[in-house]
């Protein structure tokens, strides 16, 4: 059967890649099937046909992993792909399935793995589909219909022509490896010696004698969401900008394109149309001047936003003004893709060549020229084809726009810029009232001269602004933005003698040995730290340790990531203060344990947890003084509509005196009459967002900080033997998660198959990181932390019905979705009748139409996990302060995060935390309020009112009228 299937999937990849060869269209335009007639017919004529195309990937990507890299992202796409290594210097693809899928794997290609350098890419497609403008007629005969501006290009060569010194000759950056800003921001933190956590690719925690900050790319954990939210917003970022007095383009924001079509009409300019928000280019086309080309504009607009900018065209020059402690240090020129004629070369000929000095450039090589099915009709406008010869030292445009991933070109012009231009850039950013890390871009006539001499504008803020642009411009100086960051945040002396003195008890669990505990010494040795390592319980250690703060963390920080021969590792760090200080150097102190008591100990620890997950549901606090609170809310459910979120902030802001009006995605704009501002619903940042949502970095944040989290080891899809031999010593069950980008899944499993099965589904889904986790027996509960403070907690039973004596498990079922409907947060969260439901009630002696005792409490599922919501019990007294101050300290932990709720595993709310075996499981940073507004028992708590007092009209509110 196995053989069957791979000759099968063999004999589908020989197909496609016939039709590919067979039926390729040559036309690159819009239209790819334009004057080829039997090529469309005969393609028309296949059936059950997705698209297809065949790649052929040059450079150096053969032994750098491409073949796995490119086949994973086939997969995280839905598509079918094959990807073999052909000869030293190629790499042969094919992937099937929609065209409009597969074509954002074609464009990742281009850049491939991170050790990978490629060189140029051929296609050949089959069903190779259409581009806006080419869908229902043929290309227009008016060219006013394509994005272009002669004006632009224009402004472009006259600005070469100004910096022609400069552009003489590439940079060289010899010996380098491929870099992302993070790498740039890692080095300069080592020369400072700050102490860091990589947590993902461009995530990064600092920790210095003063400071502790969390980076996601260039943005601080000081900017919060609603700023991110803010300036990720174009024309509200403008709006805001204007009121400041800063110069920005004419334009307004539209839903509709018969009102867009009318300010078309009246403002008689050019145009630029372009999505709401968005980044590097996409959905951007310039100067649009009719109503047809508007229409073409307005539907490339729209594939990334429901909302579309039509402003002012400023012809001019695209200028990076990089903005670091609130001051104007580097200005880069971006010059659209293009190519300058040698007389000689075809286009296709010169841009393979600029593409090849472009792979020389760290920054760069990632982002080559890519022509694509506008490219041709950008060439036409200019009097020229890919097979056309340029005249020496004539300028060829592939498009006007100026982004670095989209080849064009940077040029660093700190001694050709004018200094109003650079104060411009600082008033910009001066605007949001955080200095941090800025990019300010600039459309200007003349980089030489000031701004009130000539039409120029500000058309973005970058808090997220590329690192490595100005490290490694094209042309011209380069500026060490990483280090002159890094030397804003932390200005303070960062010597190890400045770090505090700290004493630390550390209990390590995982797989270790012998060789675990001569290279733990060996490190803190190394570290100059003093205590001792002592073996325990099994695969426990239990460690003290003083030092240093930075050396600690240094320690802490590889324990974390320990792995050894035979598959030894570390898969918990658990931290907590030691009130004494040791004097000796760090030595490995005798355990007591031997072989059998360990054995027997483990034995008796899996019993003890079989024994509490038999007994919790049955023998735990059932909340029966707790009534059940549907009935009172529904009036509210035929007023509240899926943005009950929304609602319930309007709500609270109507109280408080402000009318509230929801403007994209969490902002909020609100007004009194006297003044309004901009402020939100989500307190955090972006560094916060992407460590929560990623489950593991933030463990590590949470565990150094003193907090206990589930013991866990996170696995790259191609090491299930690993992962295997690792659940079989926990020897209990395990929660295992695949990370995949997606979205994550976990289960909860305890036999080999189950972890098998998993694992493969999520491999074939393109997962590349799977976590297991020891799975901890307790309550779910959810604590809301707004300001530092709890201010209201949950409990969640898993889904379950309650016998009557009468009604079936079915029908009670049924009741019970009915009450759901009438409650503003459960209304459309049915209980599902599904496999899962049907197993459990199998294994509990059921059937779906039994009728349980009356008072019978049947629980549908054995735990609460992510995909299905249970009963929700305001439990804010019945909780004990441990687990609130707790909470409060796993928010504390992450930096910039202000308003969150807490998810823990507890035996016993109600009870200390001592001596039970409790764990932060995630931390939410974008609650949904209204389950603590509506919960299904126990009294409801108004977040929203703790929000919008403690946060958004106490300092988290961007004020753009008085």
């Amino acid at each position: 059967m196995a053989r069957r299937k791979k000759v099968k999937k063999l004999a589908k990849f020989i197909y496609y890649k016939n039709l590919c060869v067979f039926l390729n269209p040559a036309n690159r335009g819009l239209d790819p099937y334009e004057g080829a007639p039997v090529k469309s017919w005969l393609t028309q004529a296949v059936k059950k046909k997705h698209a297809a195309v065949r790649l052929i990937i040059s450079g150096e990507v053969v032994g750098v992993g491409y073949p796995g890299w490119l086949q994973r992202r086939a997969r995280l796409n839905g598509l079918q792909s094959v990807a073999i290594n052909k000869g030293l210097s190629t790499v042969e693809a094919i992937l099937i399935g929609p065209g409009e899928d597969i074509e954002p794997v074609v464009q990742a290609a281009w850049k491939g793995p991170r050790k990978a350098k490629v060189e140029k890419i051929t296609e050949h497609w089959f069903n190779k589909p259409k581009k806006s403008g080419a869908e229902d007629k043929d290309i227009p005969e008016d060219k006013d219909q394509v994005s272009w501006s002669q004006g632009t290009a224009d402004r472009y060569i006259k600005t070469l022509d100004l910096v022609s010194e400069l552009t003489a000759e590439p940079n060289q950056y010899s010996d380098f490896e491929r870099l992302v800003g993070a790498d740039e921001l890692v080095g300069a933190a080592i020369k400072r010696n700050v102490f860091f956590i990589r947590s993902m690719k461009k995530e990064i925690y600092f920790v210095s004698p003063e400071n502790k900050i969390g980076l996601q790319r260039s943005q601080t954990t000081r900017v919060p969401s609603n700023v991110h939210s803010l300036t990720d917003h174009k024309q509200l970022t403008k709006d805001f900008l204007e009121q400041c007095g800063l110069p920005v383009p004419m334009g307004k924001v539209f839903r509709d394109l018969e009102k867009a079509k009318q300010y078309l009409k009246q403002i008689e300019r050019p145009v630029v149309v372009k999505p709401a928000a968005g980044l590097n280019g996409t959905g951007v086309t310039v100067d649009v001047r009719t109503e047809s080309a508007l229409e073409t504009a307005w539907e490339y607009a729209k594939r990334y936003h429901s909302s579309v900018v039509i402003e002012e065209l400023v012809q001019g020059v695209d200028i990076r003004i990089v903005v670091i402690g609130g001051q104007a240090r580097s200005a880069l020129l971006r010059v659209p893709a293009h190519v300058v004629g040698d007389g000689q070369k075809t286009v296709e000929q010169l841009i393979d060549d600029k593409n090849k000095i472009r792979a020389e450039n760290p920054r760069l090589s990632k982002n080559l020229i890519i022509p694509d099915s506008y490219s041709e009709i950008y060439l036409e406008r200019q009097g020229h084809s890919f097979n056309s010869v340029p005249q020496k030292g004539e300028t060829v445009f592939l498009h006007l726009k100026a982004n670095i991933c989209k080849g064009a070109d940077s040029i660093s012009i700190n001694d050709y810029i004018h200094p109003d231009l650079m104060r411009l850039g600082e008033e910009a950013a001066a605007a949001f009232g955080i200095n941090d890390y800025w990019g300010i871009d600039l459309l200007v006539e003349k980089i030489d001269q000031p701004r009130d001499v000539q039409h120029c504008a500000i058309i973005e803020l970058n808090s997220t602004a590329n690192i490595e642009n100005v490290i490694y411009p094209l042309y011209g100086p380069s500026f060490n933005s990483a280090q002159s960051f890094i030397d804003h945040l932390f200005p303070e002396d960062t010597q190890d003698d400045a770090y505090p003195l700290v004493n630390l008890q550390v209990e390590v669990t995982g797989i270790l040995d012998e060789e675990f505990y001569q290279w733990t010494r060996n490190l803190a040795q190394k570290l100059n730290l003093r205590g001792y390592i002592e073996p325990q319980a099994p695969s426990t250690a239990s460690m003290v340790v003083t030092g240093r703060q930075k050396q600690v963390l240094d320690l802490l920080d590889n324990l974390w990531d320990y792995s050894g021969q035979n598959n030894t590792l570390v898969d918990g760090v658990r931290v907590h203060e030691h009130k004494e200080s040791s004097t000796e150097p760090f030595y490995i102190k005798e355990g007591l344990l031997t072989e059998n008591v360990q054995a027997k100990y483990r034995k008796s620890i899996v019993a003890a947890k079989e024994e509490i997950t038999k007994t919790r549901l049955a023998n735990g606090p059932d909340f029966a003084e707790f009534a059940d609170n549907s009935f009172e809310f529904t009036a509210l459910c035929h007023e509240i509509t899926k943005e009950v979120n929304f609602q319930l902030f309007e709500e609270e802001f109507k109280r408080q005196g402000f009318q509230a009006e929801l403007i994209y995605q969490d902002l909020i704009k609100i007004s009194n009459g006297e003044k309004s501002g901009i402020t939100g619903m989500r307190h955090s940042s972006l560094f916060c967002d992407r460590v929560c949502t990623n489950l593991h970095p933030v463990k590590k944040l949470l565990a150094f900080n003193g907090l206990l989290v589930n013991r866990g080891v996170k696995y790259k899809y191609n090491k299930f033997d690993n992962a295997l031999d690792y659940f079989k010593k926990i020897n209990g069950p395990c929660i295992v998660t695949s990370l995949n980008p997606r979205g994550f899944k976990e289960k909860k499993i305890n036999k080999v198959d189950k972890l098998n099965s998993f694992w493969r589904r999520a491999k074939k889904k393109g997962t590349n990181y799977i976590m297991l986790e020891e799975y901890t027996d307790g309550w779910q509960v959810c604590v809301a932390i707004v300001a530092g403070k709890a201010v209201g907690s949950l409990l969640i039973e898993p889904p379950n019905i309650i016998g009557d004596g009468v009604s079936s498990i079915a029908h009670l079922i049924q009741k019970k979705n009915a009450a759901r409907a009438l409650n503003p947060f459960y209304c459309n969260k049915p209980i599902v009748i599904d496999k899962k439901v049907l197993k459990r009630l199998h294994v509990l002696g059921y059937q779906i139409y039994d009728i349980p005792a009356e008072g019978e409490k049947v629980y549908l599922r054995r735990e609460q996990m992510m995909e299905l919501i249970g009963d929700t019990i305001g439990i804010s007294d019945f909780l004990h302060q441990d687990f609130k101050d707790k909470a409060a300290k796993a928010v504390e932990a992450i930096p910039g995060l202000e308003f969150a709720v807490v998810h823990m595993k507890i035996p016993q709310p109600n009870e200390p935390q001592d001596n039970q075996d409790w764990v932060i499981a995630k931390i939410d940073p974008s609650p949904d309020v209204a389950m603590f507004h509506f919960p299904w028992k126990g009294e409801p708590i108004n977040l929203t009112e703790k929000v919008v007092t403690e946060l958004c009209l106490a300092g988290r509110t961007k004020w753009v009228e008085k």
